[in-house]
């Protein structure tokens, strides 16, 4: 066998390896957006539970003909507290909500550059395939 039909043997075989690892990494990334999806999922129906939960508690109104002066006072304040600890805790969820949104666009971005990459070396396996065809047809 020549050297260049050698060379180009010695090309195809470090696509094909690279094509492995590219295929590889793609499942890795593939994985990744569905956990992350499911995550999401999951987070999204905890964030419902707790407004649908939250609601009665946010919307609760004191009635001033049972409570009156310190005691409604302290009531109050410890409500308030619990309030602002709901609400806290309502925006927490959503900012990892939000997150997990932004890495799963991420890691769509990833994998649509990794299947570029990968249309890329298959098509370089084809040219190099046809070459060492030609190449060997030659002799």
């Amino acid at each position: 066998m020549d050297e260049m039909v050698h060379t180009l043997i010695n090309q195809k075989s470090r696509l094909s390896s690279q094509k492995i690892h590219i295929q590889q990494d793609l499942a890795d990334i593939n994985a990744k957006i569905e956990r992350l999806k499911s995550a999401l999922g999951e987070l999204e129906k905890e964030i419902s539970n707790l407004q649908d939960k939250a609601k009665p508690i946010l919307s609760f109104e004191i009635d001033g003909s049972k409570w009156k002066g310190e005691k409604k006072g302290k009531f109050e304040e410890a409500y308030d507290v619990y309030k602002k600890s709901i609400n806290n805790y309502l925006k927490k969820a959503e900012n990892k909500k939000e997150q997990l949104s932004e890495e799963i666009k991420h890691e769509e971005s990833k994998r649509s550059m990794y299947q570029d990459s990968l249309s890329a070396i298959i098509a370089q396996i084809s040219n190099v395939s046809s070459l060492i065809e030609t190449a060997k047809n030659k002799k």
